[in-house]
């Protein structure tokens, strides 16, 4: 099990371009509750995003008030990893996400700050790559708008109980956790001027069925 509870300076020092204050890894067994504590120091303004994988195809769903990027099965339909994001409005800690049945999950949470209110300009993401190797792919993402610089987010999801052995160029490992047969891996880097994104493949420690997405968050 890996896992970085602290990134920074991805914006390195610049106001417009968003920056993680913090991450944070968890993972819940056979439930249909499941508590997501998220990355701590949350206060009002800032952006939490949160990769959700389980071990089912059972249906996920986020608390009201949360944005779902993406919502996808993977591995012949035996699996479910949904991102979802919120701009906060007030301190936050955790959340409750809940499955249609019970299911084993995983998930990694992020705290971004120096973004553009969602409201004007709101985090994107590409369609779903999916495969069966031990090289996760996200393929090429061209953000949806932003006034200025983007971060962008290598996020992928395994099934079974694998590890990242490298992130691919320009990415850092912001948490990996394995839970059950449902492995959520992310990974935070590459800030840049508008444009597309295309991740080299990451790798992980076995051949494996995976789901893998790019998502930008644009600065303000």
């Amino acid at each position: 099990m890996l896992g970085v509870t602290h990134l920074g300076g991805f914006g390195g020092g610049v106001s417009s371009v968003p920056d993680v204050l913090g991450t944070s890894q968890g993972e819940r067994t056979l439930q249909t509750s499941h508590t997501v504590t998220l990355a701590s120091g949350i206060v009002a303004g800032d952006l939490m995003l949160v990769a959700f994988s389980i071990s089912s195809s059972a249906t996920v769903t986020f608390p009201g008030t949360w944005t779902v990027l993406a919502d996808n099965t993977f591995a012949g339909g035996t699996r479910r990893f949904v991102i979802a994001y919120k701009h906060a409005t007030a301190p936050e800690t955790s959340i409750s996400v809940t499955t249609s049945g019970l299911a084993n999950s995983s998930y990694t949470t992020w705290r971004v700050v120096g973004h553009a209110n969602p409201a004007t300009y709101a985090p994107s993401i590409n369609a779903a790559a999916t495969g069966n190797s031990a090289s996760p792919d996200a393929s090429s993402h061209t953000p949806a708008g932003g006034p200025s610089n983007f971060l962008f987010v290598n996020i992928v999801a395994a099934d079974g109980s694998v590890t990242l052995a490298s992130p691919p160029a320009n990415y850092n490992v912001a948490g990996v956790l394995q839970s059950g047969g449902s492995t959520t891996n992310g990974m935070i880097g590459r800030w840049k001027a508008p444009g597309a994104e295309n991740p080299a493949a990451a790798t992980i420690s076995a051949s494996a069925q995976w789901i893998a997405h790019c998502a930008s968050i644009p600065g303000y």
